[in-house]
């Protein structure tokens, strides 16, 4: 499973295309994503002072359309904001949106807007898709309106820092009727529980509370539970590698016999710079990089690499 998509190739396609319609919009947006791999750092500007105490900065790059352009750092990220008005109503808010993704579209025809519903507010907002024929990937970027303080309505833009696409390919096998297979289903449903059914004794507590697994997937030698604050995460350890290629080399193949035991109902996905592949059901795929079963490596105390299937409880939204 090897299969490469970055920043670069989502930067080509705004450039060729911006370079046809060269529209301003277009032109920052590209510029912005460039820099979003340094945390913004070049394009930012004085600090914002602001009563709620937010940790703001002038962007130094500017949509001429947009009413503020902001870059916040908080205690967990950067991100880069652009807002286009403030409207007394709904409709008004969402016309803006509507004028702001039609001039998108115009310089970057490749790409779709995939509409979601903020599920505390029934607010829209929308992420971008492209189709690659054999895969498709979400750009990191959220198109959304919110409610300000003074319950009106505002259009923006985010876009976070190191903001790569996130690349999901398809399968299209049936799912395998192995005894591993039949395992990593059970796990599967086991997770929409919360693994309750499963749960032993608690072995460790702390930031990450640990507990022994009653049941283990076939061909794992242990199984745990832990629990921290991004929730519960079921880990079934499956082998031991000596070296850094060898555990790569591991996961792949790991991988394949997930993918064999999942189908073409589920998406597959590499994560580069973390040395893991993550799968997800088809519809679920987006772009917060949430998976069902993720196939990674550990690091022991003993300098050794430990490969890990693990499995995530869904999504809250």
């Amino acid at each position: 499973m090897k299969h490469k998509i970055n920043l670069i190739i989502f930067l080509l396609i705004l450039a060729v295309n911006s370079v046809a319609q060269q529209t301003e919009l277009c032109k920052v947006f590209s510029s912005v994503t460039e820099n979003s791999k340094d945390k913004f750092a070049s394009i930012s500007g004085d600090d914002i002072i602001n009563p709620k105490g937010k940790k703001l900065k002038k962007s130094k790059l500017e949509i001429k359309d947009a009413s503020s352009c902001y870059i916040e750092t908080t205690s967990y990220s950067v991100s880069w904001y652009s807002e286009f008005g403030v409207f007394d109503d709904l409709d008004g808010a969402k016309n803006k949106m509507s004028s702001i993704k039609a001039e998108f579209i115009s310089c970057v025809p490749q790409l779709a807007f995939i509409e979601h519903k903020n599920p505390f507010t029934g607010l829209p907002y929308f992420y971008l898709k492209a189709n690659m024929g054999k895969s498709f990937y979400f750009y990191q970027a959220t198109f959304g309106i919110y409610i300000n303080d003074d319950k009106k309505y505002v259009p923006f833009i985010k876009i976070p820092e190191d903001a790569n696409p996130i690349n999901y390919n398809y399968m299209d096998n049936e799912p395998d009727t192995s005894a591993f297979s039949r395992d990593v289903r059970r796990m599967i449903e086991e997770s929409k529980t919360k693994f309750s059914s499963i749960i032993g004794e608690k072995v460790s507590s702390g930031f990450i509370t640990k507990y022994k697994s009653n049941f283990c997937i076939s061909n794992a030698y242990e199984c745990y539970i832990s629990d921290n604050m991004a929730g519960k995460e079921y880990d079934a350890y499956i082998g031991l590698s000596g070296s850094d290629t060898d555990a790569i080399k591991n996961i792949n193949a790991a991988a394949q016999y997930i993918a064999m035991a999942l189908g073409k109902k589920y998406v597959w996905s590499i994560n580069e710079k973390e040395k893991q592949i993550g799968f997800c059901q088809l519809d679920d795929a987006d772009s917060s990089g949430h998976f069902d079963v993720i196939v990674k490596q550990e690091f022991t105390r003993k300098r050794q690499y430990v490969i890990v299937i693990a499995f995530k409880e869904p999504k809250k939204f």
